[in-house]
């Protein structure tokens, strides 16, 4: 995956429930191991304070969402890459989004000890 996806990417999951439900569809056909949507409202991904601030801020695009998930389901880096080429400009403009994802899970996926507050 692309570094620079990542924070977009766990972004969508949490802002596009719709979206989110599709791709653990999508991606537990090649990997049956895949949570199903259901388990995932138990991580942080689900119901945290970081998730509910994601969803209410709508910090990336529906379609940036939709291209950079059917693109990580496909498996493909090279697909990948490529959205995030085409969206590059607007990746651009998610720097308070980035920000808070790297303060909201400062050691690589495991969530901060106290909630972060969820920027204005």
């Amino acid at each position: 995956m692309n570094l620079a996806s990542i924070p977009v990417f766990f972004t969508c999951l949490a802002q596009e429930p719709k979206l989110r439900e599709t791709f653990i569809a999508e991606s537990r056909t090649h990997n049956p191991d895949i949570p199903a949507d259901t388990e995932w409202t138990a991580t942080p991904f689900g119901e945290s304070s970081w998730a509910l601030c994601v969803r209410r801020r709508k910090w990336v695009a529906e379609p940036f969402c939709r291209d950079l998930l059917q693109a990580n389901a496909k498996g493909s880096r090279r697909e990948i890459a490529r959205v995030m080429d085409q969206h590059w400009a607007e990746y651009q403009g998610l720097k308070s989004m980035v920000e808070y994802f790297e303060a909201a899970f400062p050691k690589g996926g495991a969530e901060a000890a106290a909630p972060v507050s969820c920027p204005e």
